[in-house]
């Protein structure tokens, strides 16, 4: 845990503008979260991030966590592997947000539909089933070298607007803001 807040610290005297801390391997329980997030908050100025994993189906009761003990906000997919997944933690927001003391102005129905039109368009299913078959023709397929503009440059052949509308989502500061 020191040296996770000495990188912090580092990052944030070299100027980092926010500090995001995630929880790849996925073993990581709500009250460790909430430990480091109020330790990390108390020790840094800038925005903290936190990105939990979903390996272990903890993802959500983590974000929850993160957010009561003072994370800045949430990073969350609406597909991919031991994510969490966008529109089930805003579902679990608009439904359980304020009994954990977090408060939203989230349209979790408005959230659900645009990911379920987005992941069809893409040719997937919230179960990961692939229904359509990439060829090389296909000029809207991303991979981990893709650039933030080439996100934006397919949401648009996608039928999306400049912003790239929920092609990642990111709860923050009780906002949805789609990159």
């Amino acid at each position: 845990r020191a040296f996770l807040l000495s990188v912090c610290k580092l990052a944030q005297e070299s100027g980092a503008s926010s500090v995001c801390v995630s929880d790849d391997v996925g073993t990581c329980l709500p009250e460790e979260i909430s430990a480091l997030v109020s330790e990390l908050k108390n020790e840094l100025s800038v925005p903290l991030w936190v990105r939990p994993s979903g390996a272990i189906s903890l993802g959500v009761a983590n974000a929850f966590a993160a957010l009561r003990a003072g994370a800045d906000g949430i990073k969350c997919a609406i597909y991919g592997k031991d994510s969490v997944k966008t529109g089930k933690l805003a579902s679990a927001l608009c439904a359980a947000g304020e009994k954990s003391g977090i408060t939203t102005d989230l349209c979790y129905s408005e959230i659900n539909s645009d990911i379920e039109a987005l992941l069809s368009k893409i040719g997937f299913s919230e179960r990961g089933e692939v229904s359509f078959s990439p060829d090389d023709s296909s000029d809207v397929l991303l991979d981990g070298d893709s650039t933030m503009s080439d996100v934006r440059t397919s949401a648009v052949k996608l039928g999306y607007d400049q912003a790239g509308t929920l092609f990642f989502g990111v709860i923050c500061d009780k906002a949805l803001f789609l990159l």
